[in-house]
């Protein structure tokens, strides 16, 4: 239990979303309870070859059975790295950490295929944040969705940021996996910052973080989603469609559609795996199928 209080709290100082905490917390306290574990010398490679069968029979995803294994990972790192102890699934090599996790084969799926928002649908969004009566919202707001539609961030790595790095036109940002990255912010996005800057100077706002309320305090994610189901549904766009994370996905279409080479796009991202991308290029391929399926059927005699 006292190992468990601290591995959040590491999760916490490396920069995990609060999501990721949850999530990662409990996959480790589940596993913990399922098999029994009294000791860290329990977590054997056997132990755990026991367990990816028993969650496959339980019926789990792929992708849930990965996410609870990634969770473990991150519970063998705390130990090493915090606490000095070793599980036996854990071997040191010139420095370096192995970790002896059972293989998870994932078929990814195009889970949000049909779901993706189109050009004119952000547009109408946008369009809707101008009917705000609250310039300060209006600002922030609009800012908020180009942000996210225009470089690909997440959300939580949207937060993080400051006014003033933004302004600046270049931003670092920390990822998943404390992986940090360079991100370009686009003109449009810096002159409305300037304004949105000074609107809070004569609000006497203080706060240094990009997104903040007029109460100077920070927001967090819940709010960004409530703004944007509120201007969606405004703008007349199917539910379904209005999550953050689906301004990522714009991004990432639009960049293929655009021809941007995937290697960069991944760097953009912040992403390793190429599966994800090769996804949305495959998708692309299937709409140029189809065209060419009907050029072909015009002309059948």
């Amino acid at each position: 239990k006292k190992y468990i209080l601290e591995f959040q709290e590491y999760l916490k100082n490396n920069y995990y979303s609060k999501d990721t905490q949850r999530t990662y917390i409990a996959n480790t306290r589940k596993f913990l309870v399922d098999l029994e574990i009294k000791d860290i010398t329990e977590i054997t490679a056997i132990r755990l070859s026991d367990y990816k069968e028993y969650l496959i029979s339980k019926k789990y995803a792929g992708q849930t059975i990965n996410t609870k294994f990634e969770s473990i990972r991150s519970f063998l790192k705390f130990l090493h790295y915090d606490k000095g102890i070793n599980a036996p699934v854990v071997s040191e090599i010139e420095n370096r950490i192995k970790i002896n996790l059972p293989e998870i084969k994932l078929r990814v799926k195009d889970r949000f295929y049909r779901k993706e928002l189109s050009i004119f649908e952000v547009k109408r969004i946008l369009r809707e944040i101008q009917k705000e009566n609250n310039r300060f919202y209006v600002l922030r707001d609009t800012i908020l969705i180009q942000l996210l539609a225009s470089t690909g961030m997440r959300i939580f790595e949207a937060l993080q940021l400051e006014i003033d790095q933004v302004i600046t036109g270049r931003v670092e940002i920390m990822g998943k996996r404390n992986k940090i990255r360079t991100i370009l912010i686009p003109i449009t996005i810096i002159k409305q910052c300037k304004q949105y800057l000074k609107i809070r100077k004569e609000l006497y706002l203080d706060n240094k973080k990009l997104f903040i309320d007029v109460h100077d305090k920070k927001i967090g994610k819940q709010i960004c989603l409530l703004r944007l189901k509120k201007y969606g549904i405004a703008a007349k766009v199917k539910k379904d469609k209005l999550f953050l994370h689906n301004l990522r996905h714009f991004y990432t279409i639009d960049a293929i559609k655009q021809g941007e080479d995937l290697n960069t796009l991944a760097q953009n991202l912040g992403i390793e795996s190429m599966e994800i991308l090769k996804i949305y290029q495959a998708r692309d391929i299937r709409k140029m199928q189809n065209e060419t399926n009907k050029k072909g059927r015009r002309l059948n005699v």
